[in-house]
């Protein structure tokens, strides 16, 4: 019996694991398209734009929902603003991207 069901878990481990497979690459794919809009958006290379956020260098990335919203009033959204909005938009993203990377 323990080997039948040995061979049943085996056999669905082989049906699942492409799909994991599948889900990690898609995930990694969001990944680097949210880092490559950092780097775009901050003028940076890849590898640097990983740096700055592995470094949570940018102030923006640790704002709240409010300070989002004092800083926009302030700054009656402008260019800088929406620069700063959009580097913690990807920063959530791609925490949020990861965090499902280690679930999955």
């Amino acid at each position: 019996m323990e080997k039948s069901l040995d061979s049943i878990g085996q056999e669905a481990y082989f049906q699942i694991e492409p799909a994991f497979d599948e889900a990690l690459r898609d995930i990694d794919g969001q990944i680097e398209k949210w880092m490559y809009r950092i780097a775009d958006n901050n003028k940076l290379s890849l590898a640097d734009a990983r740096k700055l956020l592995d470094a949570d260098q940018l102030e923006e990335f640790r704002w709240s929902v409010d300070e989002y919203i004092k800083h926009g009033q302030e700054n009656a959204i402008n260019q800088q603003w929406m620069k700063q909005l959009e580097n913690a938009s990807a920063k959530y993203h791609i925490s949020r991207l990861e965090a499902l990377k280690v679930q999955t």
